[in-house]
C-alpha cells in the first residue's frame, strides 16, 4: 500500500477542546499505529539527511512526517532552526502506546543536531509541503518540510557556497543526480490545480505493454539504487526503445504504445506512478515571519515584500540588469573597449548635445563627402542628452526637461552606455509551428561593430513563454523591470571594473528599439501598420495613399509632431478601458511602459528595421507581388518562356564558398530568407535582362496576360480589385475631387511594360545597395533617397500594388543620417540569435520550461566565454590551462576564432569582416599549410614572384635570382615556400578556383578582359552603383603577383550566351556591401608586403 495512504490514516486531528487549542496535538489509535509499524521495512523514525546543491540541509522522514525543520540560505551562510517539540501531555495513554512518545523524544533530540551558523539579511526561500489527498491535513503543520529555495542557475552559485554548490564531498555532480531538481523548476507544477493530479489514478505503465513497463522499472532501478545519472538513464531508455523497434521490424509482432515510450527518468517515474513531485507542494517563505505564500499567488503581488502588516520581510529577490552589467564590467578590458570609439573630439567632459537634424542641404555635416562608417559617425549619436526627466509641461502636456540645466551630451559622460533593444517571436519546436516564444535582446551600442551583436555581448533580457504572443498590457508587465533599470542607470550607478581600484560611474540610456513592424508597434503602443490613418508614424500618409505617387515623394510629406504620441499615451495610461480604446482609435497610440524613459519617443526612437522592411518586405513583394502578381513572366510563345530563363540563370551562377545559395525554384518558393532576398536583389538586373531580353534589348512592350481561368489570372484580377478600392478611397479623401476623377480611378489598369518595370527595378536595386552598405557619404544617401522615390513613384504611376514598406523606407535615408549605417543596428544578428535558441534541444514542454532551458543555454554560452577570457588573461598559464583553453574554444565550434567560415550567412560574414577591421587583422592565414619548392612547382610563378619582390622591396634590398652571385644582392631562394588552400582578407575568404588546395600567400592572379567593343548592357548607366561588370568569357590577362591585401571583395559569376561573333560574355555581380564600387583600384592606397 502506498505510503500516502498510511499517513492519511495515521494523522488525524483530534476534536476535543484541548487538541483544538493546541495545533501540535494529534490523535492516533493503537490499531492504526500497529498496522503502520507492521508495514515498516525499517525503523519508523529512521532519519535521512540529504544535502542539496546550495549546501542547505533538510530533514526527511521515510514514512512519518516530522515537525517543521527549516534550513535557510542568506548570501551563502546557512542557519538551522530547531524543530518544534511535540507536547507529550497532549496525548492520551492510548496514543502513547507502543513507544510512540519515546520516538517523539528521539525526534526532539535529533532537532538539536542542526548546525547554528551566522544569519545575514535577505533571502529567497521556498517551503516544500507534502501533499495529502485528505482535506483535513491541508493546514496541518506536520505536513511541512522547509528548505532553502535560493538556488542559483546551473552555471552560477551564491556567494560563499564554494564547491559545495555544484558537487558533494565525493565530487559527484548533483546536477546529474536523479533526485536533483533545480530550484527554478520546483514551483512549475504548483500553480496547477491539485485535483488534476493523476497520482490517485492507475499509473499509465500498468496499462502498457509489459516490455515497456519492464524498461521503466529497469531505468528506475538504475537511477535509484545504482547511482545512474540522468544521461545514463536516458541512454538506457533510448537503447531499449531502439531494441524494441528492431524487434518489431524483424518479428512483425507489434508493441502497442511503443511510439510514445518514455525516454527520460522523470517521464518513466510518472508512468510508474512514483513521481515524488506529485506529493509535494512548494511555498515561498518570508525570511522574517516565515509566512507561507503559494506560488500561484506570487504573480499577483505588487512587490516582493511580505503581505503581513509590519513584517518588512521579502518573499523573493529580483535579478536586475545592473547585476549583469557588474559581471560585464569585470571582463578583462571591457571598460576600455566600451570607450574605444572615442576620438580626439569625444573625450569625456562638459559638452553640449548636437542640434536636431535639419539637412538643407546637408549643412548639418562638416563634410558631406566624408564617409560614415558606424553609429559613432552619425549625427544622432551626439544628440543624446543627459540629465533629462519626463515632466508634465509644454505644448503637448509631456516633455523632457533638463532639470539641473547642465546641458550635457550623454556620450561625453565618463561612461555613458547607449542601449538598443530588439523584441521578436520565434518557434522553438521543430515539428510544430503553432508555438511562439518571445525574446527580448539588449545590446550596448558602444561596443565595436565587430563584436556588438555577438552572442557573448548581447544580453538576453527575458524569454516570453508561448504558445501565444502577449497583449499590450502583458508586454508592459514584462518590460517594467527593464524600464526601472534604465531609469536607475540614467541617474548613474557605480560598478567595479577589472584592474581598477575605484568603482566607475556608469550611466545608461535607451536609444532605439528596432523590432520588426508588428512587434515594434505593439511594444511602443502604436497602432498597427495596416491601420488606415496610422500606417506611418512620422507623416500623415494613409494606406489608401499608396496608390498615389505623392505617397513616395519626400518633398510632399507632412510630418507629425514627435511629442503628440506621448501626450495621448499618458492620457491612455490614466483612462479606463473604454477611453483607452477610443484614444487608440482616434489618436493612434496606447500606453507603453517605455514611455517612462526620458529621451525615448515611441515614433522617433523606433526606426524601421532595414532587414525586415527592405528585404523581407520590399524585395519579397517586388518578386512575388509586382513581377509574379502582374504575370511579368508569362510565356510569349511555346519557345519563349521568361520564367524558365529566369530560373536557369540563377541555377548557373557560380557563388563564392562563403555565400549562401538561392533556392532551386525561386519563383515558386513562398518562404524566402532575408539573406536569399538580399542576394536576389543584387542579381535581379541581370536575371531580368536574360529573362525578358530579345536580341540583347529589353523590349518596350507589354507582357501577355495569362489565360482566363488560370491561377495567375485570378491572382492578377484580385490584385486589380484591391487597387481599385484603394484608388476610390484615396479620391474620396479629398472633397475637392470631381466625379470624373473618381470614375477615372475606377478604370485604371496596371501597366505591364517590360522596359518601364526594368528601369524602376534598376533604380530600386541601386537605392537598396547604397542604403544597405557598411559605409557611405551623406551625398550618397541623398542619391539613394531620390532613386528609391523615383522607383516607387514609377510603380505607383503604373498602377502597381505597393505595401506600406515602400512608403516607410522613403523615411529611411533621413533615419540613416541620424543613427548611422544599418550594419550598426539592424535585425540580422538577432534573427540568428533566434535560430540559436530555437535550435537548442528541449523537451517540448510548455508553460515556460522550454524558455527556461533556452535561457540557461544562452547564459552558459556567455559564462564559457567569460572563462575563456580569464584563461587568456592569465599571466603565467600552465600547460593544462592552455590545453583547457584550446578545448573550450573548440567546443564552441570555433565561432570566435578569426577567419573561420564553418557556416554561411550574412551575420557570420559580417562579424568576420567587422572583427578584422576592429582588430586590424588585414590577413589571417589558415592553420593548415604545406611547403613547396617553387622552382620545381612552377618556374613561371617563380619569375613572377621575383619581379614582384624586386619592385616592392627595392628600397629595402636588392633581390636577385637564386642563380646570381651572392655579391649582386639577396638571392630569392624559394625551395621552402608556404602554400595555403585559402586566406582570409578583411574577414572574407579567398581561395584558388581551379584547385581546392590553393596556391600560396603572394597571390598569383589573372585579370578578366574587357574593352570598348563589348555590347552596351541596359544597366551600364548604373553599373558602378550596382557593382556589375561585363567581360569576355574565358579570356584573361597574363598572370601577375599582387599583394594579398588588394583582394577586397567577392562576386558572383554568370555566363551570358553569345549575342554575336564576339562570343559568350561573363557577368560579375559584386556581393560586397562595404561601399560603392570604385572605377579603378588605387594601388597607392594598398600597403606593401613587409620584409620577412
Amino acid at each position: 500500500m502506498p505510503p500516502h495512504r498510511n499517513l492519511r490514516r495515521i494523522l488525524k486531528k483530534c476534536s476535543c477542546r484541548r487538541c483544538l487549542a493546541d495545533p501540535w496535538a494529534v490523535q492516533l489509535t493503537a490499531k492504526t499505529i500497529r498496522q503502520h509499524l507492521l508495514r515498516q521495512r525499517q525503523d519508523d523514525l529512521r532519519k535521512t539527511w540529504r544535502k542539496h546543491a546550495s549546501g542547505t540541509l533538510a530533514i526527511f522522514n521515510e514514512d512519518v512526517r516530522v515537525p517543521r525543520a527549516v534550513s535557510e540560505s542568506y548570501g551563502g551562510a546557512y542557519t538551522g532552526h530547531n524543530s518544534p517539540v511535540l507536547d507529550p501531555g497532549a496525548m492520551t495513554e492510548t496514543e502513547a502506546h507502543d513507544g510512540w512518545l519515546d520516538n517523539l523524544e528521539n525526534l526532539e533530540s535529533l532537532s538539536g543536531n542542526i548546525p547554528e551558523l551566522e544569519e545575514p539579511y535577505g533571502s529567497l526561500n521556498s517551503l516544500s509541503r507534502s501533499r495529502s489527498a485528505s482535506t483535513e491535513l491541508c493546514g496541518d503543520p506536520y505536513d511541512e518540510v522547509l528548505f532553502d529555495g535560493g538556488f542559483e542557475s546551473d552555471s552560477g552559485s551564491s556567494a560563499g557556497s564554494g564547491s559545495e554548490s555544484c558537487s558533494n564531498a565525493e565530487g559527484f555532480s548533483l546536477v546529474d543526480d536523479p533526485l536533483y531538481v533545480p530550484a527554478e523548476d520546483l514551483c512549475l507544477s504548483d500553480c496547477e490545480n491539485a485535483e488534476t493530479s493523476s497520482y490517485w489514478k492507475e499509473p499509465p505503465a500498468f496499462s502498457e505493454h509489459p516490455f515497456l513497463r519492464k524498461a521503466y522499472i529497469d531505468a528506475f532501478i538504475l537511477g535509484t539504487f545504482y547511482g545512474g545519472t540522468q544521461e545514463a538513464v536516458k541512454h538506457q531508455l533510448t537503447s531499449a526503445y531502439e531494441d524494441y523497434v528492431l524487434f518489431v521490424e524483424t518479428s512483425g509482432v507489434p508493441i502497442p504504445g511503443l511510439e510514445n515510450m518514455a525516454r527520460t527518468l522523470r517521464t518513466a517515474e510518472r508512468c510508474l506512478g512514483i513521481d515524488p513531485d506529485e506529493l509535494i507542494v512548494y511555498y515561498y517563505l518570508c525570511n522574517v515571519c516565515f509566512g507561507r505564500h503559494h506560488p500561484s499567488t506570487i504573480p499577483h503581488l505588487d512587490s516582493p515584500s511580505c503581505t503581513k502588516l509590519d513584517c518588512g520581510g521579502a518573499l523573493y529577490t529580483t535579478k536586475v540588469l545592473a547585476n549583469v552589467l557588474q559581471r560585464y564590467f569585470l571582463r578583462p578590458g571591457k571598460y576600455a573597449q566600451l570607450n574605444a570609439w572615442r576620438g580626439a573630439q569625444d573625450q569625456p567632459g562638459q559638452c553640449e548635445p548636437s542640434e536636431t537634424i535639419r539637412r538643407p542641404e546637408l549643412g548639418d555635416f562638416d563634410d558631406p563627402e566624408a564617409r560614415i562608417s558606424d553609429v559613432f559617425d552619425a549625427l544622432g549619436w551626439r544628440m543624446i542628452q543627459a540629465g533629462l526627466e519626463r515632466r508634465r509641461s509644454g505644448r503637448w502636456g509631456v516633455e523632457d526637461v533638463d532639470v539641473n540645466q547642465i546641458h550635457q551630451r550623454f556620450v561625453s559622460l565618463p561612461c555613458g552606455l547607449v542601449f538598443q533593444i530588439f523584441i521578436d517571436w520565434f518557434c522553438p519546436l521543430q515539428k510544430s509551428r503553432s508555438h511562439s516564444s518571445g525574446a527580448v535582446y539588449v545590446t550596448i551600442v558602444n561596443n565595436p561593430r565587430g563584436i556588438r551583436f555577438s552572442r557573448e555581448d548581447t544580453f538576453l533580457y527575458c524569454l516570453i513563454p508561448g504558445p501565444h504572443e502577449p497583449s499590450f498590457e502583458q508586454i508592459n508587465e514584462l518590460l517594467k523591470p527593464f524600464v526601472d533599470d534604465m531609469l536607475e542607470l540614467g541617474n548613474g550607478m557605480h560598478f567595479d571594473v577589472w584592474e581598477q581600484d575605484d568603482p566607475a560611474l556608469v550611466h545608461g540610456s535607451l536609444w532605439i528599439q528596432i523590432s520588426d513592424l508588428p512587434a515594434s508597434r505593439k511594444v511602443t503602443g502604436l497602432r498597427g501598420v495596416t491601420a488606415e490613418r496610422w500606417m506611418c508614424t512620422e507623416c500623415y500618409a494613409t494606406v489608401s495613399s499608396l496608390v498615389s505617387p505623392d505617397c513616395f515623394n519626400p518633398s510632399k510629406f507632412q510630418y507629425r509632431d514627435d511629442n503628440r504620441f506621448l501626450k495621448y499615451a499618458y492620457l491612455s495610461r490614466d483612462a479606463d478601458a473604454e477611453q483607452r480604446e477610443e484614444i487608440a482609435e482616434l489618436r493612434g497610440v496606447r500606453w507603453s511602459v517605455l514611455d517612462e524613459i526620458p529621451g525615448f519617443n515611441p515614433a522617433v526612437n523606433s526606426p524601421v528595421d532595414f532587414m525586415h522592411a527592405a528585404y523581407l518586405g520590399e524585395a519579397k513583394h517586388v518578386l512575388q507581388g509586382i513581377l509574379l502578381g502582374n504575370a511579368m513572366f508569362q510565356a510569349r510563345n511555346s519557345s519563349d518562356k521568361p520564367s524558365e530563363r529566369f530560373q536557369e540563370f540563377f541555377d548557373s551562377i557560380w557563388y563564392p564558398s562563403s555565400v549562401g545559395r538561392l533556392p532551386k525554384k525561386l519563383l515558386s518558393t513562398a518562404k524566402l530568407k532575408a539573406d536569399q532576398l538580399r542576394y536576389m536583389t543584387a542579381l535581379l538586373p541581370v536575371a531580368l535582362y536574360l529573362a525578358w531580353g530579345i536580341d540583347g534589348e529589353i523590349p518596350d512592350t507589354d507582357a501577355p496576360l495569362p489565360r482566363k481561368g488560370t491561377k495567375a489570372y485570378k491572382k492578377w484580377l484580385a490584385c486589380q480589385k484591391l487597387l481599385k478600392q484603394r484608388r476610390v478611397n484615396y479620391v474620396l479623401e479629398d472633397p475637392n475631387n470631381s466625379p470624373e476623377e473618381l470614375e477615372r480611378a475606377k478604370n485604371i489598369q496596371t501597366v505591364r511594360n517590360y522596359a518601364q518595370h526594368y528601369e524602376a527595378i534598376i533604380n530600386w536595386c541601386v537605392s537598396l545597395r547604397i542604403m544597405g552598405s557598411q559605409s557611405y557619404t551623406p551625398w550618397e544617401i541623398v542619391r539613394a533617397e531620390r532613386l528609391h522615390a523615383d522607383a516607387c513613384q514609377a510603380w505607383a504611376r503604373m498602377g502597381c500594388h505597393l505595401t506600406p514598406n515602400f512608403h516607410l523606407l522613403c523615411h529611411e535615408p533621413r533615419l540613416i543620417l541620424r543613427v548611422g549605417p544599418v550594419y550598426g543596428w539592424w535585425g540580422f544578428p538577432y534573427e540568428r540569435h533566434n535560430g540559436f535558441l530555437g535550435g537548442m534541444k528541449n523537451n517540448g514542454h510548455i508553460g515556460g520550461e522550454m524558455e527556461a532551458t533556452m535561457m540557461r543555454g544562452w547564459l552558459k554560452h556567455q559564462l564559457i566565454f567569460d572563462l575563456i577570457l580569464r584563461l587568456k588573461t592569465m599571466e603565467t598559464p600552465s600547460q593544462q590551462d592552455e590545453y583547457s583553453l584550446a578545448k573550450l574554444q573548440g567546443l564552441i565550434k570555433g565561432e570566435m576564432a578569426p577567419g573561420t567560415t564553418r557556416q554561411r550567412g550574412t551575420l557570420l560574414n559580417l562579424l568576420a569582416q567587422l572583427r578584422s577591421l576592429d582588430q586590424n587583422e588585414m590577413i589571417v592565414l589558415p592553420t593548415r599549410r604545406r611547403v613547396i619548392n617553387l622552382h620545381r612547382f612552377s618556374p613561371v610563378h617563380y619569375d613572377l614572384l621575383l619581379a614582384y619582390l624586386q619592385i616592392h622591396w627595392q628600397e629595402r634590398a636588392v633581390i636577385v635570382p637564386y642563380t646570381a652571385p651572392s655579391e649582386d644582392g639577396e638571392p630569392l631562394i624559394a625551395t621552402a615556400v608556404e602554400a595555403f588552400s585559402h586566406i582570409t582578407v578583411r574577414g572574407i575568404r579567398f581561395g584558388a578556383s581551379s584547385n581546392h588546395q590553393g596556391r600560396n600567400l603572394c597571390c598569383i592572379v589573372q585579370r578578366f578582359v574587357c574593352d570598348d567593343d563589348l555590347p552596351m548592357m541596359p544597366w551600364v548607366h548604373r553599373g558602378i552603383d550596382l557593382g556589375i561588370g561585363t567581360w569576355y568569357a574565358e579570356t584573361f590577362d597574363p598572370p601577375e603577383v599582387i599583394d594579398a591585401a588588394r583582394l577586397c571583395g567577392q562576386f558572383a559569376l554568370a555566363t551570358l550566351p553569345a549575342l554575336d561573333a564576339r562570343g559568350a560574355l561573363w557577368i560579375t555581380i559584386s556581393l560586397c556591401h562595404t561601399e560603392e564600387e570604385p572605377d579603378i583600384l588605387n594601388s597607392t592606397d594598398i600597403p606593401n608586403l613587409e620584409q620577412p
